[in-house]
């Protein structure tokens, strides 16, 4: 009887990690997409900046 009680409880234990193992991903793959998002932000800037550089440029021409 000890033996079920225990395998059941390391079940519940597995189970448990692997929910925190996937709560983990979860968060991993929200900070990448976030930084993802961030950097493509960040190249949109520096491109119309260079855009903007550029046409200004022309215009002293």
């Amino acid at each position: 009887m000890e033996n079920n009680g225990l395998n059941e409880e390391l079940s519940v234990n597995d189970k448990n990690n692997g929910l925190n193992n996937v709560t983990e991903s979860l968060h991993t793959y929200e900070e990448l997409s976030k930084n993802r998002s961030d950097t493509i932000k960040s190249y949109r800037e520096k491109l119309k900046n260079i855009y903007f550089i550029s046409k200004f440029y022309e215009r002293r021409k």
